[in-house]
């Protein structure tokens, strides 16, 4: 018997796991499928030939150890004898394609049909007495299809600031997986936790020609040290000149949205004291243009750095009046 290398003809290599052995072979008996492609037959019935070899632990243990000659001391050798396409009778076929394989799948071409038919979708050109078999192979598919994108989604966390949920925005990054900038909106009123759908930017199918996942993208908001939020309504230091305090004043602030507004600051405003301004908070994600919190503008006196003449004689007066 001539030597046959079977690691060469699955294009693994000899230290491959099981694993990646099944993969090798699934992926080839796709390409090489003689439904598909009938000049390859020979090519497909060397492939299930490799496969029971290299997909048995025991077969290949002896495979690596005696070359063509694995098969000597197993018995009667024309148990071994492949159909019509080399469908190897000891391959499992129902375990190494989660149950597609079914009955009769080693029985010649009709119970390959259906087994190429429940495995890789589609219908086989073959006869009319596969219809049978190709009809309950098409409901194994779907059961198993269900939600063919779910094993191909990625998911990574994603930080967005106060202005982007009240206003919403667009981000864009490089995808490592498709090779190209993707672009992908932030809807206002998203909160922490909250997924943002990027599709088929997720890992591309090994086996189905086109098919990508998408990208999960988890949301947690940015909060600055100075800023709390409580539901929609959002609380923000804002610090204010010890003078202006005391003797009231204009004075301008940024709010989170990135809006710059001016506020009347009261006199004898005390540390704490909170001025609302309404509707300037998060929008509610179910309904962004009808439902806004409040900002709430907590206001911190601010003592002067420097030496200044004229507010060190107000002090003074001020101090000459306790």
């Amino acid at each position: 018997m001539d030597y046959k290398d079977y690691y060469a003809i699955l294009g693994v290599p000899k230290t491959a796991d099981a694993k990646t052995i099944k993969l090798a072979y699934r992926k080839k008996a796709k390409q090489f499928h003689p439904d598909l492609h009938p000049e390859h037959a020979d090519k497909f019935k060397e492939l299930g030939e490799a496969y029971e070899v290299l997909g048995d632990e025991e077969k290949r243990q002896r495979y690596d150890m005696l070359g063509s000659q694995w098969k000597q001391g197993q018995g009667n050798p024309s148990q071994a004898k492949y159909q019509q396409w080399g469908g190897g009778g000891n391959i499992n076929y129902e375990d190494l394609f989660g149950g597609a394989g079914g009955a009769g799948y080693g029985g010649g071409a009709s119970g390959f049909s259906d087994f190429f038919e429940a495995f890789f979708g589609g219908r086989s050109q073959g006869g009319q007495g596969r219809q049978g078999g190709q009809a309950q192979a098409r409901q194994n598919t779907q059961a198993r299809q269900a939600s063919p994108k779910e094993d191909l989604d990625l998911e990574q966390g994603i930080q967005v600031t106060l202005k982007e949920v009240i206003k919403g925005g667009t981000r864009s990054f490089y995808s490592n997986a498709l090779k190209k900038d993707v672009t992908f909106n932030i809807p206002k009123g998203i909160s922490t936790g909250k997924k943002i759908r990027v599709q088929g930017a997720g890992k591309a199918s090994d086996y189905e020609r086109g098919m990508k996942g998408d990208l999960l993208l988890k949301v947690s908001i940015e909060i600055p040290s100075d800023t709390s939020v409580d539901g929609l309504d959002i609380t923000q230091n804002c610090k204010i000149p010890l003078l202006d305090m005391v003797l009231g004043g204009e004075h301008k602030v940024t709010l989170p949205s990135g809006d710059a507004i001016s506020i009347n600051i009261p006199p004898y405003s005390q540390t704490g004291q909170k001025l609302r301004i309404k509707g300037a908070g998060l929008p509610n994600l179910k309904a962004p243009e009808k439902e806004v919190g409040n900002v709430y503008l907590r206001l911190m006196p601010v003592l002067p750095k420097e030496h200044d003449e004229q507010a060190s004689a107000l002090y003074n007066a001020m101090k000459m009046l306790r």
